[in-house]
């Protein structure tokens, strides 16, 4: 996935799962291909570094030892090159045998993530990855006494540090230790390992171990899983339970009266399992008694016991010779119709016939002569057999394999028919979808091959045919279903597009038409005369809908808004104009009437002085000691403060909010008569607009509280904001 490691969090990694989450799960892995396309990518790593890789997985592969020669040519050029496979075994189900034969051959370890046991995935994969980090011993030569043949010999294991080796083999002659010589290397250093080992007395738990030879000399110890002790023990396991099963199926092979069967299935359990007593007893029970048989198949000119009838029973040639050709080795144990036909030889089958055709009887012969050079055998054991039957011995079983296994072969004829119309009824099934909707195909079809990989007892050439007609399946529906998907994406995409443009375009033509309404309704205020509701609503109703690129850069769009403005200030000049002229009569009339003499009647009557001096010392009497500016320091300090210049600007800045500002700026205490406010309906929260720069405080306050109908008055050493109709109640 990366060249080198890194970390969760960097992009190569990120980008990897990218690329992994992008292909085709199949249900299987082929691990041979997987490991020769990694091998090949190590190659070009110097051979001074430890080769190692690590498979993560449960171990199904749709190739590994079933073919073979691939696999150990995959193994012999792993060994060659020096790279070691380890693996860490997840899932639900896992196939530990492929894995530990890959550690066993290349020195690699394994490690099965199992919860249950303690082995949890962090501990598995730090072991897995320091194992990884070590390079094995890859041995060269080992030299060993000529009397020990070991399995192995052509293929041996590399040694580690972190786990023992297993070897296995045979001595010719009892010996009491064998001393050995290894002689290996590393990336680094060549190694010499010398010594002895004392050979064991036998135990029982070691009963497995010939079948284990016996089986694993077929092909030089390839498949052997034998990783380290454990995974020998497991290999102990396995085989006893396999002694277990086939005794038991053995069992049942001697109850239906299959002897041959029961012999052969015994033979295997006692292989897997020497140990194994009832293994031994089915041996015994079904191997000592002697079976009647046909006449011989070699004819009587080739009789294997030379002519003479060992048991005394005589020369039945003579017989043989009357009947007919064909009929010698159809003939009737019971006898039967002498004008019945023969029955063909061809027909007769190693596992007998279900419906044979009666056969002619034999006809009659002379009583045998005994035979002299054999001695006679006991009565007991002598069954009373027809003329044309014979006995032959325990290694020369040629009867029928009775109703069970026929029986058996025809429920497995029966699965096998089942399971192939169950797949081609699949395929056709998934060819009809294909050509519709391949979604969830491929699924259906992995459900077909877990079962046809999971279905026991059925024949390993039928199974393959299956598994490859619908591995080839589920590759095309895979590429179907991801086609499919990727025109679906397309096909929404589309759609989508033509529905955004679709919304665009209906958003295009409603604002459109929304333009068009509001220039009507332009055309029209413009033609009353209502130029300010023009140039107020309208036109900047359209500059805001129709945006910059109109009203800016195009000469309609400039001429929709300035035409308004340029009306509306044409029709106020006018207006004014004609108000100053009409005005300008006005007054002019107003001075001409003022010239107009009028006749003192009623008189103007004025007061004595008396009159006048008595109001003013009234008036001085009232008002004398109230000064705007008190001798008080601080209405002084604030009458000066008047003086300052100051720049605010408040846009429907509540009251209380610019009073307080001011207060703050020219450090001066101002407060609200709110009670002032109360009696003309008004409050501290009305807004106040005001934009002035560099005046001074005096006229600041002026100009903002005069639009308010309020006023400043100075006493009591603060500001008072009040109404323009209190100081003079309080004067």
């Amino acid at each position: 996935m990366t060249s080198n490691f890194a970390s969760s969090n960097e992009s190569n990694v990120s980008n990897a799962m990218g690329a992994l989450s992008r292909r085709l799960p199949l249900g299987h892995t082929n691990m041979v291909a997987v490991i020769e396309a990694v091998r090949g990518t190590l190659l070009s790593e110097p051979q001074s570094h430890t080769r190692s890789i690590v498979y993560i997985g449960d171990g199904a592969s749709i190739d590994a030892t079933g073919n073979e020669t691939r696999f150990s040519a995959m193994v012999d050029a792993l060994r060659a090159d020096h790279i070691s496979v380890h693996s860490i075994a997840i899932g639900p189900t896992k196939n530990v045998e492929l894995m530990a034969i890959l550690a066993n051959q290349t020195g690699g370890v394994l490690g099965i993530v199992e919860q249950s046991s303690g082995n949890t995935a962090e501990a598995i994969a730090r072991q897995v990855t320091d194992s990884a980090v070590r390079s094995p011993i890859w041995v060269s030569t080992l030299a060993v006494p000529s009397s020990l043949h070991l399995v192995q010999a052509k293929r041996l294991p590399p040694l580690r540090v972190d786990r023992d080796s297993i070897l296995l083999g045979t001595i010719d002659a009892p010996s009491s230790d064998i001393a050995f010589s290894i002689h290996g290397d590393t990336p680094n250093a060549k190694v010499t390992i010398e010594g002895a080992s004392a050979v064991e007395a036998d135990h029982p738990d070691f009963s497995f171990l010939p079948g284990l030879v016996a089986t694993a000399a077929n092909n030089n110890g390839l498949t052997l899983p034998t990783a380290n002790s454990g995974f020998l023990r497991q290999t102990a396991e396995l085989l006893a339970n396999q002694s277990s099963e086939l005794v038991r199926a053995g069992k049942l092979a001697l109850k239906q009266g299959n002897k041959k069967g029961a012999k052969a299935i015994a033979d295997m359990a006692v292989q897997a399992d020497s140990s194994n007593e009832e293994a031994k007893s089915l041996q015994r029970l079904s191997g000592t008694t002697l079976i009647i048989q046909n006449d011989s198949p070699f004819g009587s000119d080739d009789d294997p016991f030379g002519g003479d009838d060992p048991f005394g029973v005589g020369d039945v040639s003579d017989a043989a010779d009357e009947a007919p050709a064909g009929d010698a080795a159809m003939d009737d144990l019971f006898g039967g119709d002498a004008d019945a036909p023969p029955a063909a030889a061809a027909d007769d089958d190693v596992f007998g016939n279900p419906d044979p055709a009666p056969a002619a009887p034999a006809p009659a012969v002379a009583p045998p002569a005994p035979a002299p050079a054999a001695p006679a055998p006991s009565a007991a054991r002598m069954p009373e057999l027809p003329p044309n039957r014979t006995i032959v011995g325990d290694d020369e079983i040629l009867e029928s394999g009775g109703d069970l296994l026929r029986s058996v072969e025809s429920q497995r004829a029966a699965v096998e028919g089942r399971l192939r119309a169950e797949v081609r009824a699949s395929l056709r099934l998934a060819e009809r979808a294909l050509r519709s909707d391949p979604t969830g195909v491929a699924g259906q079809l992995k459900s077909v091959l877990a079962r046809v990989q999971s279905l026991p007892d059925i024949n390993p050439k039928l199974r393959r045919e299956l598994e490859s007609q619908l591995q080839s399946a589920i590759q095309a529906a895979s590429v179907s279903e991801a086609r499919f998907a990727a025109q679906q994406e397309n096909i929404i995409a589309q759609q989508e597009a033509a529905r955004a443009t679709a919304q665009m375009l209906e958003k295009t033509f409603r604002r459109e038409a929304t333009l068009q309404t509001l220039s009507r309704q332009m055309n029209a205020l413009i033609d009353e005369g209502q130029y300010d509701k023009a140039d107020g609503e309208v036109s900047l109703a359209f500059a805001d809908l129709a945006g910059d690129s109109i009203t800016e850069d195009s000469v309609a769009g400039r001429h929709f808004t300035d035409q308004p403005l340029a009306l509306q200030v044409y029709d106020r000049d006018r207006r004014y104009k004609e108000m100053r002229e009409r005005n300008f009569v006005d007054a002019f009339s107003l001075v001409l009437k003022s010239n107009i003499p009028f006749v003192d009647e009623p008189p103007v009557m004025y007061p004595d002085a008396d009159v006048w001096r008595e109001l003013s010392d009234r008036r001085l009497a009232e008002y004398g000691s109230i000064q705007l500016v008190g001798d008080n320091e601080t209405e002084q300090m604030i009458e000066k403060r008047l003086s300052d210049d100051t720049t605010h600007q408040f846009i429907e800045t509540p009251l209380n909010d610019a009073i307080r500002q001011l207060s703050d700026a020219h450090d001066i205490p101002i407060v609200i008569d709110r009670r002032a406010l109360d009696e003309i309906g008004a409050d501290e929260e009305m807004p106040v607009s005001i934009d002035m720069k560099n005046v001074s405080l005096r006229s600041f306050l002026r100009l903002m509280l005069r639009d308010l109908d309020l006023t400043y008055l100075i006493k009591d050493e603060v500001m008072q904001i009040t109404t323009s109709k209190r100081p003079k109640k309080t004067w």
